[in-house]
């Protein structure tokens, strides 16, 4: 589980997405869940999308070649045999990011929730 893919050229095909990496927190006989949304685009983006984007502590650690941020609102489901077939293991979460990945998932409605109170006022 927290496994990094590479979803290549090939995998583009299938999902329709450009070339990306995913990272698959359940893997089961038949399908996938992932994030679908890694990104090392963040200082531009608007305060709200940063609330929805994990950063990657450990991320040389994880095989990432640089910071890299998790879109929280990119689940989708994948067929395992493309996964498995297609897709190119880069590395995996360490401890650490994974459980500050679970925290960042609980508290999102949180501190969503924080951020539009401070608009309202």
């Amino acid at each position: 589980m927290y496994e990094i893919y590479y979803l290549g050229e090939t995998f583009s095909k299938i999902d329709g997405a450009q070339n990306h990496y995913a990272i698959v927190i359940d893997n089961r006989k038949i399908f996938s869940l992932a994030f679908n949304l890694l990104t090392s685009q963040y200082d531009e983006k608007s305060e709200k999308i940063k609330l929805h984007y994990y950063p990657i502590i450990d991320w040389k650690e994880a095989g990432l070649k640089k910071q890299t941020y998790v879109d929280i609102l990119s689940l989708v489901e994948y067929d395992i045999a493309q996964i498995r077939k297609y897709a190119e293991h880069k590395g995996t979460l360490q401890k650490r990011d994974i459980l500050g990945f679970v925290q960042f998932v609980k508290s999102y409605t949180y501190r969503l929730s924080k951020f539009n109170q401070n608009i309202e006022k």
